[in-house]
């Protein structure tokens, strides 16, 4: 009995020893750098530290210290879980670039000589005399514990923003392009009513979205031109709808007229409007290259995503090709709403319009209505994940194309840092405009009316990915853009019906002949045809005789009644044909020598005969 009571007492200890948390459990509970701002605008003393803490409870901060290797940080207090606390260089110049003030300033914690080098430095978190996380940027020359690999490069206005959680002492667990006080949007995958819609059949789309609204309407877009899209904004202030707009402030060329006079319109008929600008010169610096997003949020239950500017050259019945994606989605709406509240914050980058544009007037532009609708929109139910840029664009952009096997591009242009992670999957490409001539079909759009292509789409076999991201490096980096990429089999079926019109051009060519026959010849005109024709084919008596890109022919037939076949093609394999019956007779000419030698013969006779006679 004596022995049981012992090995249980033993097994009893056992357990203790085993389900007290030990000390290295809780010293594995640490905080992360999480962004270093080291090489701020000139004057603008936007220096900062971010700290994170990944962890499922707070972490006292009591016994951590940042270094430079010349000076300290000393921290102090709480950090919650998930959350982050900032230290800055300076109080007023961090509220001024965040919107809030930093939870430490340097100037109230340091010890030494702490302040990060522009060329090259070392931030060093440490936990009494443990190295907890280590970033090496510019020209350090660090070579010690805690960092593995070549120091991160570092512009200026740029800050180095941790990538993942999963601290491997590597370069690969940092990004260095995002600017200073860029958003840090997650990925979050969504389920929701999709309607998908094509410009320009559906453009309406855009105006009876507007329409529907009965609270608000928030409005985020590179440039705003179209009438039609005013009046219906206009339609909605006088029945009460709230309506918040924020534009691109300095779009390529320029704002032009139509959209200062839309822009003053609305704002006296009680529209808020702000744009996000860039002026250096003023110490103004905007946190997004352009704001090149084109999305509508509206009442908390809807959200427009569009490849198109809500301008005159999408909305119109003979516009730009392009897409319009409606979500119906509250979590959806509430996502977008944070990006476009976080966005318009009362920021440095951020101007209030106030009625500059006051003396603008502008005529009227025509719209007309040469082509006929051809595709519909339609509604499917589908997961999507939205890639906001340049939160985690770069990142999901190409966990995208690896997630597909084969692919058909639509869209502006592809630049060359693109093509080079796509053009091994790529089946087909259709652009407006590029130099990869050797590889892709540039978009002809006339015989269809459709004035260019704009559309920034990608057709995988399993999903699609299409919103207001072009196919360019610097898109994705350093614009704010919004795209979709959007799971199943229904969005890509629909997609490709659209791409394959636009890349077969389904207007058929025309052929217009002019057929004359003088003798055997037989002379063809088919220079007035219509289309874009690469190819001629002359059948007589169905036998191809003639094969080529000319369109002025001529041919030769034996006498008699044939059969003639024209067909033209054009550059998308697009064919038109037309059957003529011909009849070559042969012309039985008069030798006017041979009435002259027999008038001569006669004279000769006569002559003779009377000279005998």
């Amino acid at each position: 009995m004596e022995g049981k009571v012992i090995t249980f007492l033993i097994f009893i200890l056992l357990l203790g020893i085993i389900f007290i948390p030990s000390a290295h459990s809780q010293e594995e509970a640490h905080i992360l750098i999480y962004e270093v701002s080291p090489y701020p605008y000139s004057g603008t003393h936007m220096e900062y530290i971010c700290l994170y803490n990944p962890n499922g409870r707070p972490v006292n901060l009591d016994d951590y210290l940042i270094t430079d290797l010349e000076g300290y940080l000393n921290i102090s207090g709480y950090i919650s879980s998930h959350s982050k606390i900032y230290i800055a260089e300076n109080s007023t110049a961090f509220f001024r670039f965040m919107g809030f003030y930093p939870q430490f300033v340097y100037s109230e914690i340091k010890i030494g000589n702490f302040a990060l080098s522009n060329g090259g430095d070392e931030v060093i978190l440490l936990k009494g005399n443990e190295k907890i996380d280590v970033v090496i940027y510019g020209d350090s020359k660090y070579n010690e514990s805690g960092w593995i690999g070549k120091p991160m490069k570092i512009t200026q206005g740029h800050i180095l923003r941790r990538i993942s959680i999963n601290d491997t002492d590597t370069p690969e667990d940092w990004t260095n392009y995002h600017i200073i006080a860029q958003s840090d949007f997650q990925p979050h995958w969504f389920q929701g009513t999709i309607e998908i819609f094509p410009y320009p059949d559906e453009w309406r789309e855009v105006i009876r979205f507007l329409r529907d609204a009965k609270e608000y309407l928030f409005i985020e877009s590179y440039t705003i031109d179209s009438t039609d899209f005013e009046e219906m904004l206009l339609s909605k202030l006088k029945e009460g709808v709230k309506v918040s707009i924020l534009l691109e402030g300095n779009p390529v060329g320029g704002i032009n007229s139509y959209e200062k006079s839309i822009v003053h319109t609305l704002w006296i008929n009680g529209a808020n409007i702000e744009f996000m600008i860039n002026a250096p010169q003023n110490d103004t610096y905007d946190r997004y290259r352009y704001i090149h997003s084109k999305f509508i949020i509206k009442d908390d239950r809807e959200v427009l995503i569009s490849t198109e500017n809500f301008g005159h050259s999408s909305l119109t019945p003979c516009g730009n090709r392009g897409y319009g994606i409606i979500v119906k989605n509250d979590n959806f709406a509430r996502y977008m709403k944070d990006i476009y509240l976080d966005d318009k914050r009362k920021l440095q980058d951020i101007k209030q319009y106030n009625g500059e544009f006051s003396n603008i007037t502008v005529t009227p532009l025509n719209k007309v209505e040469l082509r006929k609708k051809v595709f519909r929109s339609i509604n499917i139910t589908a997961k999507f994940l939205p890639i906001i840029a340049p939160d985690f664009a770069p990142l999901y952009f190409k966990r995208f194309i690896d997630d597909q096997r084969t692919l058909d591009i639509e869209a502006l242009y592809v630049d060359d840092n693109i093509w080079s992670e796509i053009k091994n999957k790529s089946k087909r490409v259709l652009i407006e405009y590029g130099n990869l001539r050797d590889s892709v079909k540039f978009f002809d759009g006339l015989n269809h009316y459709i004035k260019h292509l704009h559309a920034k789409l990608i057709i995988g076999d399993s999903a699609v990915l299409v919103g207001s991201m072009n196919l360019g490096i610097s898109s994705m980096y350093n614009n704010r853009e919004v795209s979709l990429w959007i799971a199943g089999e229904d969005a890509v079926k629909y997609f490709e019906r659209v791409f394959e019109y636009d890349w077969k051009d389904e207007y058929k060519p025309i052929v217009v002949a002019k057929i004359q026959t003088n003798g055997r010849e037989v002379r063809i005109d088919l220079s007035k045809s219509i289309g874009e024709i690469s190819s001629y084919y002359v059948y007589l008596g169905g036998d191809l005789v003639y094969k080529g890109k000319k369109g002025k022919i001529t041919i030769y037939a034996a006498s008699g009644k044939h059969s003639l076949m024209i067909i033209i093609e054009d550059k998308w394999g697009n064919r038109d044909m037309v059957r003529e019956e011909i009849e070559i007779k042969d012309e039985y000419r008069i030798d006017w020598r041979i009435p002259i030698i027999l008038i001569i013969l006669a004279i000769f006779l006569y002559k003779v005969w009377k000279d005998h006679g």
